[in-house]
């Protein structure tokens, strides 16, 4: 008789199941955004998050019969966020100062519509780190030259009581990848059965 342990095995592999990482363990921070000194308040209200796609640009090389592929310049898709509209509009004011940042929207102290002289005024980083549903982190991906590209508010609608998102698009010009804290016994099943 097989044991717990045992069960969901791969012959000539390795026996049981590996613990994946949960969808909804996780923490994001900000950092230079929307000149706040502390922008942990609309780390509390982030509700979804998408990790951004790495794509690989493929240049063909031809020759007198043959064709040989090799890689070119790398794109980093999007990051999207959303955020929970909070009545004290905590979130709403930090993302409403970094969009001030990026180009003056709203106001009178004007001039309106002024792009700002150069990314490093406006570009904030974004670190994301996946945890096991505890402390301990297990991967942290870090995105570097952030700007929201997209801010889209939530409907208005007397028929639904849902409370109200703020969904933010932010293009990224880096990542990357760290795992801080690699834990060793990761096995989704353990113990023994009344076989063992």
């Amino acid at each position: 008789m097989s044991t717990l342990s045992q069960v969901g095995g791969i012959p000539d592999i390795g026996t049981g199941f590996l613990q994946p990482k949960q969808q909804n363990k996780w923490r994001v921070q900000f950092l230079s955004f929307g000149e706040a000194p502390n922008t942990l308040p609309l780390s509390m209200q982030a509700k979804k998050v998408t990790r951004p796609d790495l794509k690989f640009k493929t240049i063909e090389m031809h020759r007198y019969n043959s064709v040989a592929k090799v890689l070119g310049k790398h794109e980093l898709g999007d990051l999207a966020i959303t955020f929970d509209d909070d009545i004290g509009s905590t979130a709403g004011k930090l993302i409403q100062a970094q969009l001030q940042r990026q180009q003056h929207i709203i106001g009178a102290d004007g001039p309106f519509l002024a792009a700002a002289q150069e990314g490093s005024i406006y570009k904030f980083a974004t670190i994301l780190d996946l945890l096991n549903g505890n402390d301990v982190v297990l991967e942290t991906w870090t995105y570097e030259g952030c700007m929201i590209s997209v801010y889209k508010g939530s409907e208005l609608d007397y028929a639904n009581s849902e409370g109200m998102t703020i969904d933010l698009t932010i293009s990224v010009d880096h990542m990357y990848q760290r795992f801080p804290n690699a834990i060793r016994n990761n096995m989704a099943l353990g113990g023994q059965g009344l076989g063992g």
